[in-house]
């Protein structure tokens, strides 16, 4: 035997021209145009009984796209740069049979030597007679193939095996041989000189199927990894009544991207393949690398790419080539690619795609567990205590149903002292507001990835898992670090993976298709650094899976909307979803129950801001009450949902009080105190204290004592608006209503005086008289500022009246004044006026008696206190008892004014000259049905501050922080209604 080796040129582009020309001469002569080989013989391989035909430089030695052969065989390039892989699939294809585009220098070949016409036959018949070569066990050579001589094959779509896969989607599993994945789409050969095919076949302990012909181009046809046999057959067929000069190649999945996933068995019996060729046609086998051979004996089979048919066939003449194939890789997803190239005579093609997968069996999905019920509720109810569960759902939240084939969801499970709790999944209407929040406490945090088919067939699954550190990843300026467990046993997670899923690994852009690719790469791979689970395959119906993921806390932001984990799923198959779990792993707080701490703005200069109120205010201070306090921990970009509260409070989150239904105005009015102000000098209705990881440390802070039945985590800011002092003084002596005010505050802080103020006195013993006492016992004065519209604050002194010492002299001598009241003896002296019989002590009102002593707004009354608003903030009517008249010493009957706040003061006229009666009109003086309780909407910074002191409220992040537990304060203020204008002095 004689081995020829030949070297092949590939075309130029620029020599278009030259290949034109000797085609023209050939053509012209009547003979065929064979390009010279150059040819040596190897005496040292003379014994080796394969034939190899050795691709020359210009050919891709990792295997061109293009068939090799001498310059009689191969088609044109259509650019130098086509030397590359053109794979059937996802690649440029220009200059590929199918792809619809011909090149210049493809026309040019088809006319060089493989003539479609009568002249074609002797012109292949030249060219493959250049190529008969012998070896040990060939001593016969080819004949050409005339018309008369047509060689055929059966064709296989008439045997026995017809039964075609059904498609995926109609199976409630796939464990047949093969599965329709993709029909494709039908084309017309009918016009093709030779028509060209491929199809599948493939059995298993179900039977035997047979997939359609590639002529339904573009099919995809799933493979059983646990089939028995798979075999791909080609088939040409001459379509026309004259012999057809062939360029034909037959691509196996090496020939796309040398993928060898699928492959040629090594162990083929190709003595069909060559025993039936037709005559006239040449098979030659071309390897991954490139070389061609004309024999199969030695060849590794499992290294062939395409088989190429040159030559002519004749008419009527067919041939049939089917090939065993192996899938290398079980149990993994392969994919494949089996086409025919007909470069000559029509310029087609057709394709097959294959996809190896493993059956897909059913599986039973697995039982979630369902999201532990929030309790919805407006405000927390303080004589209830309710144990705080391992994972809190946000109480504004709910569940969302999915309706897509496959419902892919993430949602998470913890166990704290409690039990085991679980929050609402991927599926909410949240959006970005955070979902649950965790108990820092919490152990065997786990995050449950499932992926259900809830139809009846068989499902693609394509789904993203990430994991909170896939975002942090993303994001830097997230501030909470939480990651899968370093300790996972992926190998148990990844035992119960139904077959037909598999299960990839990422991270960060790199994705690796197994776990042992992924060990194999990485051997010390650390599981807190993958960033997502990618799951594709198919899914049986009524089937499910689900990776139990446990997760650490690395580093955690319980503060800040910054500090929110995400959590998600994204899925692209028959239905493309995706949904996010926002959460937050916060420490539980003390519920805020017990006695408000009332707290006033720190005169000195010593570091703090506040102090606590003066003992008697403390005291007055209620309790929380129903309707009162809110819990509000769930942060989104916007701030906190606050349509319902939750029942515990978190590191994080913000509780509100609502000052007014808490009765805190009323409480302090008659001390002299007012609620905080705001900017505006509106008193506030209600307060929110954001949880930020700053202390309000007041001075002598109850909390930070330890005093157990102070509500924690809140603070009343109070103001003293009204400074008094209690008095003695002996009867006889001068009184004035300035006598017992120390000081007073507007609501801007500035300073009040006396006339600032409305005053009036009680004097149950009658001893006031014209400004002087005239006899022992006790006065008691109110002074009253009108805060705002219906909220007046007062302070009530006491006067002491003690007996005048005994100043009656001896008779015949002469009276010596004493250190009471001196009497002139030669002043007419006028009796006070006596209450009325029976009113001495009570709760009726005579007519007040004024001092005249001075401008001041002063009403004496002989009784009890004149006309006053109730704590319900509905004022009493009063009428006058059968007075007396009093004058002030004009002769002009008295007057009362209003507590002052600004513009005129209503009068109420008490009495007149002539002693005529009239009744005491309440609603001037007591601001009928007005209620002590702010009723101003208050917003924006909230004045505070003692007599004469202003101050501003404390700031979140003013104070350092005290402990690792802090508490700001932010206003989240609601409508009080107050019209009132701004308080005034009066001019």
């Amino acid at each position: 035997m004689f081995e020829t080796k030949v070297h092949y040129k590939s075309y130029k582009a620029g020599k278009q021209w030259l290949y034109m020309a000797i085609g023209v001469t050939s053509l012209c002569a009547g003979l065929a145009l064979t390009v010279p080989a150059n040819a040596a013989t190897n005496a040292a391989d003379a014994s080796d009984s394969t034939t190899v035909v050795q691709a020359d430089s210009s050919s891709d030695s990792a295997g061109s796209s293009q068939p090799t052969g001498d310059d009689s065989e191969q088609p044109a390039s259509t650019t130098e740069e086509s030397k590359t892989d053109q794979t059937a699939a996802g690649q440029d294809e220009s200059a590929q049979p199918g792809s619809g585009q011909k090149s210049d220098e493809d026309t040019s070949n088809q006319s060089n030597g493989t003539a479609n016409s009568d002249g074609g036959a002797n012109a292949d018949q030249s060219s493959t007679e250049s190529h008969q070569e012998k070896s040990a066990s060939d001593s016969a050579t080819i004949a050409p193939v005339t018309e008369s001589t047509p060689v055929t094959t059966p064709d296989a779509d008439t045997d026995s095996q017809t039964t075609e896969p059904t498609d995926v989607t109609s199976s409630a599993d796939m464990t047949a041989p093969l599965t329709v994945i993709n029909a494709g789409t039908a084309t017309d050969q009918s016009q093709n000189k030779v028509a060209t095919s491929v199809k599948v076949t493939a059995t298993n302990d179900e039977g035997t199927l047979t997939s359609k012909n590639s002529t339904t181009n573009n099919q995809t046809i799933g493979v059983n990894n646990q089939d028995t046999s798979l075999t791909a057959t080609y088939q040409i067929t001459n379509q026309t009544d004259t012999g057809q000069g062939l360029w034909i190649t037959f691509d196996l999945p090496a020939y796309a991207n040398h993928d060898t996933g699928i492959v040629m068995a090594g162990d083929a019996d190709v003595s069909a393949l060559e025993s039936q060729i037709p005559q006239g046609v040449q098979l030659n086998y071309i390897t991954i690398d490139g070389s061609k051979y004309r024999s199969a004996a030695g060849l590794d089979l499992s290294t062939v790419r395409q088989l190429q048919l040159t030559g002519t066939l004749a008419v009527g003449g067919s041939y049939t080539a089917t090939i065993p194939l192996v899938i290398t890789s079980k149990g993994a997803t392969e994919t494949a690619t089996l086409s025919v190239h007909d470069f000559t005579p029509d310029w087609s093609g057709s394709t097959l795609y294959l996809q190896a997968m493993d059956p897909v069996l059913p599986n039973t999905p697995t039982n979630l567990p369902t999201p532990t019920t929030p309790d919805a509720v407006t405000t927390i109810d303080p004589t209830v205590t309710t144990p705080v569960t391992a994972i809190t759902n946000n109480p504004n939240g709910s569940e969302v149903t999915d309706t897509a084939p496959v419902d892919a969801s993430v949602r998470l499970t913890a166990t704290n002292q409690n039990g085991t709790a679980t929050s609402f999944s991927t599926s909410n209407d949240l959006e970005t507001y955070t979902a649950a929040i965790v108990d820092a406490n919490a152990t065997d945090l786990t995050a449950l990835m499932d992926l259900t088919n809830q139809t009846n067939t068989v499902q693609v699954v394509n789904t993203y898992f990430s994991l909170p550190n896939y975002y942090t990843s993303l994001n830097s300026s997230l501030t909470s670090q939480i990651t899968m467990s370093d300790d996972a046993d992926v190998q148990a997670m990844l035992a119960t993976v139904p077959s037909g899923l598999h299960v990839n690994f990422v991270v960060g852009n790199t994705s690796y298709a197994s776990y042992e690719a992924l060990m194999a790469a990485n051997p010390d791979f650390h599981w807190s650094s993958l960033t997502q689970f990618h799951v594709t395959g198919y899914l049986a119906g009524q089937s499910g899976y689900t990776l139990n993921v446990p997760l650490t806390v690395q580093t955690n932001d319980e503060y800040t909307s910054q500090g929110v984990s995400i959590l998600s799923q994204y899925s692209f198959g028959a239905v493309t979803t995706n949904g996010a779990l926002h959460f937050k792993v916060a420490t539980p707080r003390d519920p805020v129950v017990g006695q408000y701490e009332a707290i006033v703005a720190d005169p000195d200069d010593d570091g703090y801001d506040y102090e606590v109120a003066p003992t008697e205010v403390q005291e007055a201070m209620p309790s929380v009450g129903q309707d009162q306090v809110a819990y509000y921990n769930y942060y989104d970009q916007g701030g906190h949902a606050t349509n319902y509260s939750s029942t515990t409070f978190f590191n994080g989150g913000t509780v509100t009080v609502d000052w007014k239904k808490a009765g805190i105005a009323d409480a302090l009015k008659d001390l002299g105190y007012s609620v905080a102000l705001n900017a505006q000098g509106q008193p506030i209705e209600s307060l929110a204290y954001a949880s930020l990881g700053h202390d309000l440390s007041p001075k002598g802070d109850l909390i930070a004592a330890g005093d157990s039945s102070i509500a924690p985590s809140v603070y009343i800011i109070v103001r003293q608006v009204l400074a008094t002092k209690d008095s003695t003084i002996q009867a006889g002596s001068s009184w004035s209503d300035a006598d017992n005010f120390v000081s007073g505050i507007d609501n801007q802080d500035n300073p009040l005086s006396v006339k600032d103020v409305q005053v009036s006195v009680k004097d149950p013993g009658n001893i006031l008289h014209d400004g002087k006492t005239t006899g022992a016992g006790t006065l008691y004065v109110t002074y009253t500022y009108q805060v705002a519209d219906g909220y007046d604050v007062s302070r009530t002194a006491t006067v002491t009246v003690t007996p005048a010492p005994d100043t009656t002299p001896d008779p015949g001598t002469t009276t010596t004044p004493g250190t009471g009241h001196q009497t002139d003896p030669g002043a007419t002296t006028t009796d006070p006026t006596a209450p009325d019989e029976g009113t001495s002590g009570t709760d009726t009102t005579t007519n007040p008696v004024v001092s005249d002593a001075g401008d001041g707004d002063t009403v004496v009354t002989t009784t009890d206190p004149i006309v006053q608003v109730n704590q319900s903030g509905q004022a009493a009517t009063v009428t006058a008892q059968a007075p007396q008249t009093t004058t002030n010493g004009n002769g002009a009957a008295t007057t009362e004014t209003a507590p002052k706040q600004g513009g005129a003061a209503a009068t109420v006229t008490t009495g007149t000259q002539s002693g005529a009666t009239t009744a005491v009109t309440a609603g001037a003086t007591a601001n009928a049905a007005a209620s002590t309780t702010p009723t101003a909407t208050t917003t924006g910074t909230v004045t505070a501050g003692t007599v004469g002191a202003a101050t501003q409220l404390p700031q979140t992040g003013d104070r350092p922080a005290a402990g690792w537990i802090a508490v700001g304060l932010a206003g989240l203020l609601s409508a009080l209604g107050l019209a009132g204008a701004r308080s005034k002095k009066r001019s």
